[in-house]
């Protein structure tokens, strides 16, 4: 009886050691590509980090499904959302304009305090429904997670925040997708996986809303 082969829905970390910038390759004076050509084939090839942080707005399926786990993509993910919110705070019109030195340290607070207690919450949650992930790794998806968020206001501070309720939608929802699908993935219990994704996608979401309607409202 021929057997019927499963599908691999599974997902891999892969950390620092497996994410040798291409540049290295070029070391050989022989084989080395001119800097312009070899730093923009290292920007757009699939180990740089624009196309780590990019490929945060992709399910995890397929050339998608090897997670990058390192603190340099997710810090470019936090510092660029930290500074979309410190330009909404220090352009604001719905409250005092705040010092540029208070703006700075409060839009740092809420994205990098948001970061520390999404992560810490997950992890606890985590722990409970028997998640095979380490709090490293949740730090950094939930980091790139604030990519989606980033651009989503960017767009809105720069154009209409007619736009909002479908960029949320689209890149907001694309982000928290990303997310929960690698945690069901690593979620060997049925009923933990509910458990875990639902409650860490509505506060995802919601953290948007409230940067948007709260922080960032004109």
């Amino acid at each position: 009886m021929a057997r019927t082969k499963k599908k691999d829905n599974s997902v891999v970390f892969i950390g620092e050691e497996d994410k040798e910038p291409l540049l290295k390759k070029g070391s050989n004076p022989k084989n080395s590509t001119p800097f312009p050509g070899s730093f923009i084939k290292y920007l757009f090839s699939e180990k740089s980090v624009l196309m780590r942080i990019l490929s945060s707005l992709c399910p995890p399926f397929g050339r998608f499904k090897r997670i990058a786990v390192d603190y340099e993509g997710s810090f470019l993910s936090t510092f660029f959302l930290t500074a979309i919110v410190y330009w909404g705070l220090v352009t604001s019109t719905e409250h005092e304009s705040p010092s540029r030195l208070f703006a700075l340290l409060h839009a740092t607070g809420l994205t990098v305090g948001y970061l520390g207690m999404i992560s810490a919450f997950t992890w606890i949650i985590s722990r409970c429904t028997k998640t095979a992930i380490m709090p490293r790794q949740i730090v950094c998806i939930m980091g790139y997670g604030l990519f989606g968020h980033a651009v989503v206001l960017l767009i809105c501070e720069a154009g209409s925040d007619e736009w909002f309720m479908t960029l949320m939608t689209l890149l907001g929802g694309l982000g928290s997708f990303r997310i929960c699908l690698i945690l069901l993935a690593r979620t060997a219990v049925p009923a933990g996986r509910f458990v875990l994704c639902c409650p860490v996608a509505i506060i995802h979401l919601l953290y948007l809303v409230y940067l948007h309607f709260v922080i960032m409202k004109r």
